[in-house]
C-alpha cells in the first residue's frame, strides 16, 4: 500500500517515512500489553474458544475433578459451547482449588452458610442439577465472598488474595 499526496495540482506517491494507523484494527501490541478492540473477534482470531473446549474436555476427565460430582452430564450441558462458561471452566482448572482437600471440606461445611445452591451426597460429592450449575462454578472459582458484616455475601468477578 502506498500513500498518495496531492500538492500543487499534482498527484504523486509519498515515500516519506511515516507511521499510519488504520481507522479500524483488531488489536495493537505495545510492549507487554495488548489493546484489543473486540474481545470476541480477537479470541476467534486466536482460536481461544477451541482451546477452552479442549481444556474443559481435559478437566471433565481429570479424576480429581470428575470425582467431585455424582453426575457430570448437567454440568456438561450447562457449559456446552458457551464461551464465557468455557473461560470460567479454564479458570477453575487453572486455580485448581478443587484439588485441595481442605478447600473442598470447607465448601461442604459452608455451602449453606454462603447460600450456595449445592447439595451433597453422603460421600461429599456434589449432586449436580441444571439449577445448581452456576453455584458450582461460583464455589469452585471461590467467587462467593462474605463481608465483615456476615449477613452480606457477594459474587465477585475475580478473587485476588490480599
Amino acid at each position: 500500500m502506498k500513500s498518495l499526496v496531492f500538492e500543487e495540482h499534482t498527484l504523486a506517491i509519498d515515500d516519506t517515512p511515516r507511521f499510519d494507523i488504520a481507522k479500524c484494527f483488531d488489536f495493537f501490541v505495545l510492549g507487554n500489553d495488548i489493546l484489543i478492540k473486540e474481545k470476541g473477534v480477537f479470541e476467534s482470531l486466536l482460536s481461544y474458544k477451541q482451546a477452552h473446549i479442549t481444556n474443559f474436555n481435559t478437566l471433565t476427565v481429570e479424576p480429581e475433578f470428575s470425582g467431585l460430582f455424582t453426575d457430570l452430564a448437567p454440568l456438561n450441558e450447562y457449559v456446552g459451547n458457551n464461551a464465557m462458561q468455557l473461560r470460567r471452566a479454564s479458570a477453575i482448572q487453572q486455580k485448581g482449588y478443587y484439588k485441595n482437600g481442605a478447600f473442598m471440606a470447607s465448601l461442604v461445611a459452608n455451602a449453606q452458610r454462603f447460600r450456595l445452591n449445592l447439595q451433597f451426597d453422603p460421600h461429599g460429592k456434589i449432586i449436580v442439577t441444571k439449577a445448581c450449575c452456576p453455584d458450582v462454578f461460583q464455589a469452585l472459582l471461590d467467587h462467593r465472598l462474605q463481608s465483615h458484616y456476615q449477613a452480606h455475601l457477594y459474587d465477585v468477578p475475580n478473587a485476588q488474595p490480599v
